[in-house]
C-alpha cells in the first residue's frame, strides 16, 4: 500500500487496524500530530516570518503551523537584526509606548511588553510542526518517516478502540521510529564540517604508500 498522501494515511489506518472502516481516520491523524509536533525538534522544522506591528499595537498574531518559539529579532532601517529578550508569559507589562524590549507567546499572538511608539518589524524564528489536510496532502514528514506518521496514527486509533494491548504495541513502534529520528538529527547536528577538520582528516592520498 502506498503511503505518501493524506488520503492514502487514512486507508491505512484502516487497514492496519484490522479493516476497520468506522475509524474517525482524520481525527486520528491531527491527535498523532500533535505527539509528533512535540517530540520531534529537527532543523527541517525551522522557519522565519516576520511581524509587523503598527504604532500602539504590542502583539501579532502566531504564524501558521507554529509549534514553538526559537528566537526573535528586530529589524534594523539597515536591514540587519537586533536579538530581543525572551521573557516569561507573566512579564510586567509598561502602559506607555516605546520600543518593545522583551516578548512572549500569549495565547495565540507574540506579545511584547509594551505598545509600539511606532510601526515596527520583527522576525521570528520557530518550530513549525507538521499538518496533513485535503488542501495539504502532502508533507515532508510523510515523505521521509512514514512510519512514525502512520504508528502515531495507530496509538491513537487504538486508544480510541480502547483496544490496550494494540496501543502498547504501536506506542513502541512509534517510540522506535521517534527516537531514530532524533538520534540522527543529534548525530548530523555534531558532525563537524569539513572545513573543521584536522589537517589530513578525510583526505585521500594522492601518492604511493
Amino acid at each position: 500500500m502506498a503511503l505518501s498522501t493524506y488520503a492514502e494515511l487514512q486507508a491505512a489506518i484502516g487497514a492496519w487496524s484490522f479493516n476497520r472502516t468506522d475509524l474517525p481516520a482524520a481525527d486520528l491523524i491531527r491527535l498523532g500530530e500533535a505527539r509528533l509536533n512535540r517530540d520531534l525538534c529537527l532543523r527541517v522544522m525551522e522557519a522565519e516570518s516576520q511581524l509587523d506591528l503598527a504604532a500602539g499595537e504590542r502583539a501579532a498574531p502566531l504564524p501558521a503551523g507554529f509549534a514553538a518559539p526559537l528566537a526573535l529579532w528586530r529589524l534594523t532601517p539597515d536591514g540587519g537584526r537586533t536579538p530581543v529578550r525572551r521573557a516569561p508569559a507573566a512579564m510586567a507589562v509598561a502602559g506607555a509606548a516605546g520600543r518593545p524590549q522583551a516578548w512572549a507567546v500569549a495565547g495565540e499572538t507574540i506579545a511584547f511588553d509594551r505598545p509600539c511608539a511606532e510601526a515596527e518589524s520583527f522576525v521570528l524564528r520557530c518550530l513549525k510542526g507538521v499538518i496533513l489536510s485535503d488542501a495539504e496532502p502532502e508533507n515532508w514528514l510523510l515523505a521521509r518517516h512514514p512510519d512514525a506518521y502512520l504508528a502515531a496514527a495507530l496509538v491513537e486509533a487504538a486508544l480510541w478502540a480502547a483496544d490496550d494491548e494494540q496501543a502498547a504495541r504501536w506506542q513502541a513502534r512509534y517510540q522506535a521510529a521517534i527516537d531514530a529520528i532524533n538520534h540522527r538529527e543529534a548525530r548530523s547536528r555534531e558532525a563537524p564540517l569539513a572545513t573543521d577538520l584536522p589537517d589530513g582528516v578525510g583526505a585521500t592520498s594522492s601518492g604511493d604508500d
